[in-house]
């Protein structure tokens, strides 16, 4: 079983981590720019998705890696966030006193075995925003999907490539494609049968949203939001992914 200690080390270095991302994304996105390549969405975009799985998934993996040593599968090191900013520390990337820098690191480790253990009224606080802000999340999450799958469920098979699903709607107003666990499904409005160049171009950009996986994206962005709602760096990389 995971120690809770391990388990929110993790997740407060995934959202450390997801801010540096941003920073390093923001950085590059620049850079492009001043290249001229001011209009490479996609390049931008594979990017963006491409340093946030690794920089999300990466104390996960360290993770694994402690509860593999202590198992003994693996041979004993030590990989962890604290580790990098000490060493950085020593090497002069920062200047600060000893003794501040020892406080501050003291700091995460009496925050996180408080939140763990439940003591003091601030780990209590936390502890309840967290749970608060992650049922509501979930619920909107499933009050979402529900409704998705019931405007689905309520169109009209009109055509049908392979696991591609076109489906006519009178409930929306406007295209768009979603998937279940084996199917895609492009629904558009019925009454956009009459206007032929607007139904050509709509049901391109849907087609385009399948060949790009942007749908498998969007279902990530929004499963993992209720865990990481309070950090903004997130919400700025979900604008950024929808743009």
């Amino acid at each position: 079983m995971i120690p809770g200690d391990a388990l929110l080390n993790a997740f407060i270095d995934a959202n450390i981590l997801i801010v540096v991302a941003f920073a390093l994304w923001s950085a590059a996105r620049f850079a492009l720019h001043r290249l001229g390549l001011k209009h490479a969405y996609s390049t931008e975009l594979k990017l963006l998705n491409g340093v946030f799985v690794a920089i999300v998934l990466s104390p996960f993996l360290v993770m694994a890696v402690r509860v593999l040593q202590g198992a003994g599968v693996v041979v004993s090191t030590n990989l962890n966030l604290s580790d990098m900013v000490v060493s950085h520390y020593l090497n002069g990337g920062f200047q600060m006193k000893a003794s501040e820098f020892e406080q501050l690191l003291q700091m995460r480790d009496i925050f996180t075995l408080n939140v763990v253990q439940a003591a003091g009224w601030i780990a209590w606080i936390v502890i309840a925003a967290f749970a608060i802000g992650l049922m509501v999340g979930l619920g909107r999450l499933i009050f979402s999907v529900v409704c998705l799958r019931r405007i689905v469920s309520q169109s009209y098979g009109w055509r049908r490539f392979g696991r591609v699903h076109i489906r006519l709607s009178d409930r929306t107003l406007v295209p768009f494609s979603t998937r279940g666990l084996r199917n895609y499904y492009v629904v558009i409005p019925s009454g956009m049968l009459l206007r032929e160049n607007e139904l050509g171009v709509s049901l391109a950009h849907e087609f385009q949203h399948l060949r790009q996986g942007d749908i498998e994206w969007e279902i990530l962005l929004e499963a993992i939001k209720p865990l990481f709602f309070l950090n903004p760096a997130y919400h700025a990389w979900k604008r950024k992914v929808e743009d």
